[in-house]
């Protein structure tokens, strides 16, 4: 079963792979530059609680755009950034 956000890859019993989700409607940006501020710090928001509930897996992020078929991973580096901004502040 699984959970509103979060996309698991189950083998054998064992989740494998754990991946943060977030769908936007607004307009795709065409790099992983433009992408607005505020979705990379949600991504790493999630990806912060989820490194508290499965601690030792990797954490993969990703933003769905729905008004384009695409599909974007956030770095981790820029998780890590956003989410220093937000706990330093």
């Amino acid at each position: 079963m699984s959970s509103p956000g979060i996309a698991r890859e189950e083998h054998q019993g064992v989740y494998a792979r754990l991946r943060g989700l977030s769908s936007e409607q607004s307009a795709a940006p065409r790099r992983i530059e433009d992408v607005p501020p505020a979705y990379v710090t949600q991504l790493a928001l999630y990806r912060a609680v989820l490194a508290q509930l499965y601690s030792g897996k990797t954490i993969r992020t990703l933003l769905v755009w729905t008004e384009v078929p695409d599909l974007m991973e956030i770095s981790a580096s820029s998780l890590d950034a956003a989410l220093s901004a937000v706990t330093s502040a």
